[in-house]
Parts: C-alpha cells; structure tokens; sequence
C-alpha cells in the first residue's frame, strides 16, 4: 500500500501479518511512515508522496546488492531449462532468488511472487530428492521437482488441481506435458494445499463468498448472460455443420493427391 493510502486510513485496525513479506509491507509502508509523522509533526503533508520513491529505490538497490554478492537468482526460463536438461533445479540460485524477490515486491515492483515461488519450491524439491533421498535418475528427479512447483503454485493460489496442472503447462510451449507425472503432481499440490491451509489456520473454502444484493435477491444478469439458451442452441447447430464440411475437404485432398502426379526425391528434386 502506498504512503498516501497508510495516511489516510492509518486509523483503522490492522490484522495480524500471516508472513514475513507481510509483515515487512507493514513495516515500510504502514508503521515507518505512520512513526515518521509523528516524531517529525513538522512535515508537510505535500512532501509525503516523497517516502514512495525514497523507498522504492532503496529496495531497488538491494536487488541489485544482493545480485551482486549471492549471485543471479534466475528467472522463470532458466527454472524450466534446468527441469528440461538436469531434471532439477540447483539449490545454489534460491537464497539469491529469496532476497531479491523479497527486496523487488516490496519496492513495489511488477515481480509477483509466483515465479520465484515455483523457483525455490522446485530448487528445495530437487535438493531433498538428491540429499535427502539419495535420488540420482533424471526421470525421478523431474518429478520431485515438478512435484515442488505444482506444491508452490496449488498453496499459492488455492487451488490444487489448477496449480498442479499449471506447474506441467509452464514447461512447455504447447500447453500440459510431462503427462506421466501428472498424477505425483495433483497429489503433491492436494496434500500441500491442506497442510499450509491446516498450519494458517486458514479453512478449505472459496476466497470469496458472494452474497445476494438488493434485499435477499440476486441482481439480474445482462442481458447477453440472460440469453445462454439461444447462444448454444447457435452452437450446436453450427457445431452440425463442421462434420459435412470436414467430411468433403478430406474427400477432396484425397481427389487432389489421385490427380496430382508424384514428384521425385523429398522436396520435389530428381535423383
């Protein structure tokens, strides 16, 4: 929340942080600036916009800082080149990955936490196989590590099968692979999801409950939400015709390929 926000409603009550990055976005953009008003009253209220880009770039700098000295933390490509070629993640890019993930969210970055939390979950999920369960194939590997980010993703969004099965689509190009850990993967994010829901307190249930309006009775619908009957009985009858037509433009490939007369080599070359 920016500074001008945490002036304006410094009043109201503020839950308890359930994380450290919660706690730290409390920190350096609630109570610092809420206490530098008060120790300094003398400060006009025109100069507070200055305390977003003092720490804005402070944070930024501890990127870089950190880059510097623990080394690169690594991106979202380099995390799926490694489960391509190694199978595993190396546990090295994580602490690099933790501070300037930390550092970049709360300067206010565009850095979300989903990428470096399916870079560090896949990194320890790769280094407890191989440490810890002296784990060597590839293929094994691959699926710790898969079963790591779908970890990540189910507890971070709350949902299990969705983020399980996104943890295998961002692998690829082309949508889901790795269909044979799909299963390891579902599982892992299912017993994830209810461990770290079990151990915050929090319960198994929707994010958001909607609730009627206007006196007990749900607000009407558009009216193009109103009218779904008519748009898929269109569907349907225009989902009839892709038979006919996939039907005779089979029919005619195969006439063309009779009539066209066969050409030499692969690509039409002699010889």
């Amino acid at each position: 929340m920016s500074f001008c926000h945490a002036t304006c409603f410094s009043r109201r009550p503020h839950p308890p942080p359930d994380s450290i990055l919660e706690l730290l976005l409390d920190l350096f953009w609630e109570k610092l600036p809420e206490g530098l008003i008060k120790a300094f009253p003398g400060i006009p209220s025109s100069l507070y916009w200055l305390w977003i880009p003092v720490t804005g770039m402070m944070f930024a700098s501890m990127v870089g800082i950190s880059i510097y000295f623990l080394g690169f933390p690594g991106d979202l490509g380099y995390t799926v080149n490694c489960v391509h070629e190694l199978g595993y993640v190396p546990m090295g890019h994580a602490p690099s990955m933790i501070v300037s993930s930390q550092a970049s969210i709360l300067a206010g970055g565009s850095l979300g936490p989903e990428a470096p939390l399916v870079a560090i979950c896949a990194s320890i999920a790769g280094w407890v196989s191989m440490v810890l369960f002296g784990v060597s194939g590839r293929k094994r590997l691959r699926a710790h590590t898969l079963s790591g980010m779908a970890c990540a993703l189910a507890a971070f969004f709350g949902v299990p099968l969705g983020g399980s099965l996104f943890a295998l689509e961002i692998n690829h190009r082309l949508g889901f692979e790795y269909y044979e850990h799909a299963v390891v993967a579902v599982a892992s994010g299912s017993t994830c999801l209810v461990v770290f829901r079990w151990l915050a307190g929090l319960a198994i249930a929707p994010i958001w409950n909607v609730t009627p309006a206007g006196g007990g009775r749900w607000v009407s619908a558009p009216r193009w939400a109103r009218s779904w009957r008519t748009w898929a009985t269109r569907r349907r009858s225009w989902s009839s015709l892709g038979s006919p037509l996939g039907s005779s433009a089979r029919a005619l490939r195969g006439c063309l390929r009779r009539c066209t007369p066969p050409l030499g080599g692969r690509w039409g070359a002699s010889g």
